[in-house]
């Protein structure tokens, strides 16, 4: 039985390879990152990975948990109910037992607080003793399912919440609430301007790092071809402008110094320094599926490890911008599955699987992010050096950066090498870590 669930999770997870990252938790040192075969955990500020099946989160099939990191804790949703990981190995229920919670977030002050969206319970907990226990609760009235909450960055007071209810004949009745003192109660905002069709969900995307009134919600689905917006309050929620538009969800980040980043897996990044009143397209960007800032203020992005799906690699599945944007991680470099204790799901049932996924992962086709090379892109990067100015970003007509490539490429199957570039990594051996890339 055991061989048979193993030989499940990594059909599974081979199935589903290409999607890889969708999401990004930073503290202190620790680093996690979930991903459609599983969580990649660092506990070196990213400088190695290992791998965790979903078996040992507690979930299986396409699930995709919501992840939060706090000083002390993973915690990730699954259909057992909210699971908490305190000792790097095994995941275990928390005082909310089975309930189904949706949607999980961590404010500044470190509160941690959970929707549920179960048949039987709707209600929003908070703990203050990193999920040992979840004293407070509240019931805002209406929405079935809560698709996403946020805590103000500049005021742990402020909690924001979205949901919805299907009503008979299948439409969905939309929520937002906004709570001023700490989820012990919530109040209903406006959506009135917000366009849906009776496909939509509508989600939080950020609130503003320094002002509490200044929330942004995502509109899926919004036309009947599909698509996305952007929407911006700042007045709390009681009213709502369009800043963006996009064939197909949005990732989007309100950062710490003002910028609203936002972008997909299709096309390229956008910036605004100006509350997305106008935006500017980032030349040479990645392909993002989520974007995250750390403490230390530093934008990462999950990004397109793989040629799949019709969409090019970006030689990487998680980048971070400086003055451009560099590799973090590639999931061929994922160093193996997490050591754990015999008797734990990770040790019995990942560590065996893991021989399908490394060889999954490291034959599955990848490229590169589409940048100008330089010759100080054939050695270690020295940080410490000014960049050259792009020429020709991103062009498509070839050219001495690609013969350049081309040549370099052939350079390193010969030398079985690999380079760590400023813009984009080729890759012809098998996890040969590059230890300037950081």
């Amino acid at each position: 039985m055991q061989r048979v669930v193993m030989v499940l999770i990594a059909m599974t997870a081979l199935a589903r390879a290409e999607d890889e990252i969708h999401s990004i938790r930073f503290a202190d040192q620790r680093v996690v990152a979930g991903a459609t075969f599983g969580l990649l955990a660092s506990d070196d500020a990213a400088a190695s990975w290992h791998w965790m099946c979903p078996a040992a989160v507690g979930y299986s099939g396409l699930f995709e948990p919501d992840y939060e990191l706090t000083s002390g804790a993973v915690l990730a949703t699954t259909f057992d109910g909210l699971r908490v990981m305190r000792d790097g190995c095994s995941f275990g229920a928390t005082p909310l037992g089975m309930t189904f919670v949706s949607s999980i977030a961590v404010g500044p002050d470190g509160a941690i607080y959970a929707a549920a969206s179960d048949a039987a319970d709707t209600k929003i907990y908070k703990s203050t003793d990193q999920a040992m226990t979840f004293p407070t609760s509240a019931a805002p009235a209406g929405a079935t399912w809560w698709t996403s909450i946020e805590v103000a960055p500049s005021d742990a007071s402020r909690v924001y919440l979205a949901g919805y209810e299907v009503m008979t004949g299948g439409s969905k009745q939309h929520y937002l609430y906004a709570s001023s003192n700490g989820g012990t109660s919530f109040g209903p905002l406006s959506i009135a301007g917000l366009v849906t069709t009776a496909n939509s969900t509508l989600e939080l995307a950020g609130v503003d790092a320094s002002d509490p009134n200044i929330v942004y919600v995502q509109v899926t689905f919004d036309t009947a071809a599909g698509g996305a917006s952007l929407y911006r309050s700042a007045d709390g929620g009681a009213s709502w402008s369009k800043i963006l538009s996009r064939d197909s969800h949005i990732a989007f980040l309100a950062s710490r110094a003002g910028i609203l980043i936002a972008g997909t897996r299709t096309a390229a990044l956008a910036e605004s320094s100006n509350g997305g009143a106008s935006w500017t397209t980032v030349a040479c960007s990645p392909h993002v599926a989520c974007l995250a800032e750390n403490a230390a203020g530093e934008i990462w992005a999950c990004t397109h490890n793989f040629d799949a799906d019709g969409i090019p690699s970006d030689g990487f599945a998680i980048m971070k911008r400086g003055s451009f944007w560099a590799g973090v991680m590639r999931v061929q470099d994922v160093a193996g599955p997490v050591d754990c204790a015999t008797g734990t799901v990770q040790h019995d049932t990942c560590a065996p699987a893991w021989p399908a996924i490394d060889q999954r992962l490291d034959t599955a086709p990848f490229g590169t992010l589409d940048c100008p090379m330089t010759p100080d892109d054939f050695g270690p990067r020295d940080d410490t050096k000014p960049l050259p100015a792009p020429q020709g970003c991103c062009s498509t007509s070839g050219g001495g950066a690609s013969a350049l490539l081309a040549l370099f490429v052939l350079v390193t199957m010969v030398r079985s090498r690999e380079y760590c570039p400023s813009c984009r990594a080729v890759h012809s051996s098998r996890r040969r870590r590059c230890g300037s890339t950081r």
